[in-house]
Parts: C-alpha cells; sequence; structure tokens
C-alpha cells in the first residue's frame, strides 16, 4: 500500500475514540493528528498524543508501510525527526526505531484498526487516495478541481514555450524559433518530443532565405541521423524511440512536417499571428490531421498568449485564452475508465484539457496535495 494513503486513512481518523495500543502494549489517545506536511521531514506536524500515565505529548508523526523504512530512509540520522513523539505503521518488523537524538518514540500498528472493506478498497493496485469517497465530495468542489487543472495545464505549456525563447535574438526571431521548438517538441509526442524539439532548434539556426523546402527537409533528416549512419549528424539512431510506434508516429515521417512548418513560418510576420491567427495556423501545416487540433491548443495558443504577452497586446492574448478554454475534445475510454474505477461519475468528468492534465500530472502520480477534491475528503 503507498504510503500516501495511509496518510489519507491517519488524516480522517482510524476510530472514533482515537484509543489504541502501541507495540510496547501502551494505551495511548490521540487528540489530534496533526496536520499533513507536504514539505521534507514528519508526515504530520503538530500533533498531541494523550499517554497512560496523563502526559501530554506535543510533536510530530511519521508514517511508513513498513515498521523499517524509518531506517530505510535514514530518518535516525535526520534532526528532523527528533521531534516525532509516535511512528505509524501498517507492518512492524523486530527492530524499534530511535531518533538521532536519542529519543525512542512508541510505535503504532494500524493495521488492526482499519476497517477490513477499507483496506480492502485503499490496497488495490493503482487505487487513488480519494477512491470509494466521490459520492460524498460536492460536483462544486470537483468542477473547481478540474478548472483548476485546465488553468494550471496553460500555465505550464506557458512555461515550456518560454524555456525555448532565445533572449540574444531579436523578438520577431525569437518568438519564431519558440514556436518551432513547440511544434517540434507537440509532432514528437510520444516518445520523441525532446529530439524532435532540439531538431526544430537546428532547422531554426540552419534555414537561410532563398533555401527550398526540399533541401531544408533532406538537412533535417541528414542531422536526425535516421538517414544515414555513415554520415555525421546531430544525432544518433539511439537518440529517437523508434519502436511501438504507430506508423503516423515515426520520426522520419514527421520531419517533413517540421521542415514544411519551419518553411512557412519564414513567409508569414508575426503580425499575421496577430491579426489572422487561425489562417496562419492553418498555412503552417503540410498535412491535414486530426492531431492537429491538439498541436493548435497546446502549442500555438500558449505561444500566441506569449506574443501578446511580449507586445502588450491584450487583444491577442484574450484570444489564446479564451480559446484554450474553449477547447473541447471526446474523451478516450481509457481517460473515462481511469476516473471512474475511483468513483467519478461519466458527467463529472469534464471533456477539456484540464481533465487530462487532472490525469496525469495529479491522480497518476498521486499528487493529492494542494487537490480541492483530497482536501474536502480531509475534512
Amino acid at each position: 500500500m503507498r504510503e500516501v494513503l495511509l496518510q489519507s486513512i491517519w488524516a480522517k481518523g482510524l476510530t472514533d475514540d482515537r484509543r489504541y495500543i502501541t507495540l510496547r502494549g501502551h494505551e495511548v489517545v490521540l487528540l489530534d493528528q496533526g496536520e499533513l506536511n507536504n514539505g521534507d521531514g514528519p508526515d504530520f506536524l503538530g500533533a498531541r498524543v494523550l499517554t497512560e500515565d496523563g502526559i501530554t505529548l506535543y510533536g510530530d508523526i511519521e508514517i511508513h508501510t513498513e515498521e523499517s523504512e524509518w531506517f530505510a530512509h535514514k530518518h535516525h540520522e535526520n534532526p528532523k525527526y527528533n521531534s516525532v513523539i509516535l511512528h505509524v505503521v501498517l507492518y512492524t518488523s523486530p527492530k524499534r526505531v530511535h531518533t538521532l537524538d536519542g529519543y525512542t518514540p512508541d510505535t503504532l500498528c494500524m493495521l488492526p484498526y482499519i476497517e477490513f472493506s477499507a483496506f480492502s478498497e485503499l490496497s488495490k493496485p493503482g487505487t487513488w487516495p480519494c477512491s470509494g469517497h466521490i459520492h460524498h465530495i460536492s460536483p462544486a468542489i470537483i468542477t473547481r478541481q478540474f478548472e483548476e487543472a485546465r488553468q494550471q495545464y496553460f500555465e505550464s505549456k506557458t512555461a515550456q514555450m518560454m524555456s525555448y525563447y532565445d533572449g540574444f535574438l531579436p523578438l520577431s526571431e525569437a518568438w519564431k524559433k519558440m514556436l518551432c521548438m513547440a511544434y517540434g517538441y507537440g509532432l514528437g509526442i510520444s516518445g520523441n518530443s525532446d529530439p524532435m524539439a532540439r531538431l526544430a532548434s537546428y532547422i531554426y539556426e540552419e534555414f537561410q532565405a532563398g533555401i527550398s523546402l526540399e533541401a531544408l527537409t533532406e538537412k533535417a533528416k541528414e542531422a536526425s541521423g535516421l538517414a544515414s549512419d555513415k554520415k555525421q549528424s546531430l544525432f544518433k539512431r539511439t537518440d529517437w524511440s523508434l519502436k511501438n510506434a504507430r506508423p503516423g508516429n515515426k520520426p522520419t515521417d514527421r520531419i517533413p512536417e517540421l521542415s514544411y512548418f519551419m518553411y512557412q513560418l519564414d513567409q508569414l510576420n508575426p503580425r499575421d499571428h496577430r491579426t489572422n491567427p487561425q489562417k496562419s495556423w492553418k498555412l503552417l501545416l503540410q498535412k491535414k490531421h486530426k492531431r492537429n487540433h491538439l498541436l493548435y491548443h497546446i502549442t500555438y495558443l500558449p505561444c500566441l498568449y506569449i506574443l501578446g504577452d511580449l507586445l502588450f497586446d491584450h487583444k491577442i492574448k484574450t484570444f489564446a485564452y479564451e480559446a484554450w478554454q474553449s477547447h473541447t475534445f471526446v474523451k478516450d475510454s481509457w481517460l473515462i475508465k481511469e476516473f471512474e474505477n475511483a468513483g467519478f461519475g461519466a458527467t463529472a468528468i469534464p471533456n477539456h484539457l484540464g481533465s487530462v492534465y487532472q490525469y496525469k500530472h495529479k491522480c497518476s502520480l498521486r499528487r493529492c496535495e494542494g487537490c480541492e477534491i483530497f482536501k474536502a475528503i480531509r475534512a
């Protein structure tokens, strides 16, 4: 069982009366389980425990699946854990724990206090901490969390685009290079995003006025290292993920699209993107493909937003963000299944990019800190 699930159980309380017997045979009463710590150090801070001698201990709680993890994680060598007053575990080991300053906090095995039904549900592989509790949560809270995820996704994409921005270039050139790398990254999904972004940077830097599209494409293929193993190139074949890729996802097929994008991009002025962004986007594309709709949102719109920010153009910034907000897609069955396994109703899963970000960057990684749904469950 993942530690975050044990933290969820501890936060809600093991029993109503909160009386427990420790591994030393002492009865303790949990007066305050503490506040979940999202930083370094013990899992719960500011806890209060009443001993059978009538003494109230003030300090922190550390939670582990295995008791031996205390030593495996070197907590006995870390002064931050000197404040631990109770070690809470699921499975015990023969050796009791101690802190750096020599204190020996008592250990509580929580396994006997967890209801079997709750344990069975939470211990399923891949189960999220919120599983089985969603029906108690207000739909408004769920909607708010997905909206927050959509906003975070947009912010993460603009931050990614800005990492491609070359401040040593004139603004218009720096923006074009950024957009080319962003598109390359998007074309590389999945498995070849980083090398495609690097190749896009190379294509931009090697681009010369008057070069033909055919010559530019040939340069890109040679630089990729996929055209021939004998020629010197920017990449090696091992830099690319070539196994198990769908035919349309192979980098050899997408490199011509990237070259065409750069070639067409040079024909446009940044002003064209501000006055008619949708038309400009279509001119950049070599092929009609359904993935272009996604790439428009995860590459072009964040770059447009940045362009508006750089030029103090509120109109294009508003256009880019509102277009992002209005984006919808047909939810894949795997995404629906993942959320439904946790108890989400099909209608609770929005058909916007917030659901994708929530799953990939929050739920699947068990990053529950800051999640409105998890906060509501803990409350």
